[in-house]
């Protein structure tokens, strides 16, 4: 699959037949990030159109085919999937980064991957890590998005248009518990922003994860609860066999001197 295929997509949307074949069709573009706990991320774009949409419009399959069909090798680090199922047809790319801070970059990069010319700008902003804390502030410009696109497709899509055809939508799994978004939490954990098809967007988030004890915290004090009760209750016991016992007070049989020995018991042994 062809790494251009984030413009050659718009080029291909842009055709006289397919604008107005697909103005009814189904068509999915989401940008995702996986973000991981060392700071790392996963990016990908899935684009995808429906099938049964462009039948129904007169576009075939193999006419979709050959727009989708593999051109050149992908840039490094960037890997290229075909999407081909009974209901859709499409491709993903992604590309993994070890450092996810330059988000806004990263992202634009994937989407003009090995394109002509300079990367599209519609992506700014970053994702950072705080101790365990992760703060995702991106913002989305559609017109630089859509504006690239024309130049790619040699031909303006007009937004009315664009907005009846395509979804777009920007995906993030954050590290940990999500605390705050102005997105949509999914079922799933993911945080999904649908984007607009003018103007700009931010995207917010942040999350957090266990600090570096906090996993062990709860254990570690009910081990020290129930040691602490064992301690108490083995110091009790001690203490009840270590308690003196009265002393009994010896009485002198009547007659006697200080001194003497009192005779034998009867039946008893004798001096």
């Amino acid at each position: 699959m062809n790494a251009r295929l984030s413009m050659r997509v718009f080029r291909f949307v842009a055709t006289p037949l397919l604008l107005v074949a697909v103005a009814s069709a189904c068509m999915q573009m989401d940008v995702q990030s996986e973000f991981a706990e060392d700071g790392g991320a996963v990016h990908s774009l899935r684009f995808t159109i429906s099938k049964e949409a462009l039948q129904a419009m007169g576009v075939s399959e193999q006419d979709l085919e050959q727009q989708l069909q593999p051109q050149v090798t992908p840039p490094p680090g960037v890997t290229v999937e075909q999407i081909n199922t009974e209901q859709e047809a499409g491709f993903l790319m992604r590309t993994e980064v070890d450092d996810a801070t330059d988000l806004g970059t990263q992202l634009n990069q994937l989407l003009s991957s090995g394109g002509e010319g300079a990367p599209t700008k519609s992506f700014s902003g970053s994702f950072r890590r705080d101790g365990n804390a992760y703060t995702l502030d991106l913002t989305f410009d559609a017109d630089a998005l859509f504006n690239s696109a024309g130049q790619a497709a040699g031909e303006q899509v007009p937004t009315e248009m664009m907005s009846q055809m395509l979804t777009i939508t920007y995906t993030a799994r954050l590290p940990g518990e999500v605390k705050e978004h102005n997105g949509t939490l999914l079922e799933d954990g993911r945080i999904q922003w649908t984007l607009p098809y003018s103007g700009t967007m931010r995207i917010t988030a942040r999350s957090e994860t266990p600090g570096a004890f906090g996993g062990f915290l709860v254990p570690i004090v009910a081990a020290a609860a129930i040691g602490a009760a064992l301690l108490i209750g083995v110091g009790i016991v001690m203490l009840t066999r270590r308690r003196p016992q009265p002393a009994v007070a010896a009485t002198q049989p009547e007659g006697m001197t200080e001194g003497e020995v009192p005779p034998a018991p009867p039946g008893g042994a004798s001096e």
